[in-house]
């Protein structure tokens, strides 16, 4: 029902553009763009985890394309330090928790001459260990669990400290679920992988994250360290650490948006907003727009465009609901 109704506001948010009755904004902004993974056509031809996040490299690239040929220049997420010197219209593209496949935005970042920054959960990377929510997809399918016991995992693991989930992983589907298969498309990246990412000339790298642990769920003291630990953990992996974070499962709080001013420029969100330069920038709640493998991306991309679309209007009134929690 959801997707039906993203997918119809979309539609009327198009063809509000194409028509004239909405205009698109006119004013300074960035559009920060959230990629997860990417995947070959054939990959697809059987369900792969969550089905939203199934963005083929084609409709990457044609979301590049789009902007491109829209006159939208490209930013990195450090750029949002220098408003006054931002283009009009701006795009940033943004990878969240570090899997292989992210190297095969590489090319297509070469060929159109953009940048991207990509949020890595670093534990992942260092300790080699499955993501928990491919664990969560792959061990209900295989043991033909239905869809409510699978979603009540999913909650439960996005909030639990991460021995907790791992135990809870391990109990559920066997120790062999925590065990990583490096030649399985849904792998974390290498350090050697990471490495060579973060030499690349059209990258940033971000922060997301030691376990992907949802932060706001954390004592403050736990945030602290998870923070630290992370920061540490790149700076022995890559030579620095991050200046940008995206949270974890995009939770956050006072406590969290307090902890990581300490240590980060920018942090990102997943509340689906445009980033205003000609505003005053609440650097640690920036807004991003996720954009959904199951429905199509040309309407996406157009609704994304609108000042105020429909598209947005659940997500905001989520914001506003959790806001005041």
């Amino acid at each position: 029902m959801k997707q039906k109704i993203l997918k119809l506001c979309e539609f009327l948010d198009s063809n509000a553009i194409k028509s004239g009755i909405i205009p698109t904004s006119t004013r300074k902004r960035v559009s920060a763009i959230l990629f997860h993974r990417l995947f070959e056509k054939e990959e697809l031809k059987e369900p792969v985890g969550y089905p939203g996040e199934q963005i083929t490299l084609d409709m990457f690239e044609k979301t590049i394309a789009h902007y491109v040929s829209e006159g939208w220049s490209f930013v990195k997420a450090d750029d949002l330090l220098c408003p006054d010197t931002l283009p009009d219209r701006c795009t940033l593209l943004t990878f969240d928790d570090g899997y292989a496949d992210n190297l095969k935005a590489l090319p297509i970042l070469e060929l159109y001459k953009v940048p991207a920054t990509f949020f890595i959960s670093i534990g992942h990377v260092v300790e080699r260990i499955p993501f928990w929510s491919d664990i969560v997809y792959e061990g209900c399918k295989r043991l033909n669990l239905n869809n409510q016991e699978r979603d009540a995992l999913l909650v439960y693991c996005r909030s639990a400290p991460p021995n907790d989930v791992l135990r809870t992983l391990s109990d559920r589907f066997g120790p062999e679920c925590l065990v990583l298969d490096e030649q399985a498309p849904n792998r974390p990246m290498t350090v050697t992988e990471l490495q060579k990412m973060a030499e690349h000339p059209l990258t940033q790298i971000g922060n997301h994250g030691y376990h992907h642990t949802a932060l706001g769920k954390l004592t403050q003291n736990d945030i602290a360290a998870e923070l630290e630990k992370s920061q540490l953990c790149f700076k022995e992996t890559l030579g620095f650490s991050p200046t940008s974070i995206a949270y974890p499962n995009g939770m956050i709080s006072e406590i969290v948006a307090a902890e990581s001013q300490a240590l980060f420029s920018t942090a990102f969100t997943v509340r689906r907003h445009h980033i205003w330069p000609d505003e005053r920038l609440d650097h640690m709640r920036l807004g991003r727009f996720v954009l959904d493998g199951q429905r199509p991306i040309p309407a996406q991309l157009r609704s994304i465009e609108l000042s105020y679309s429909l598209a947005a209007l659940p997500y905001r009134l989520l914001d506003r609901i959790s806001a005041h929690r």
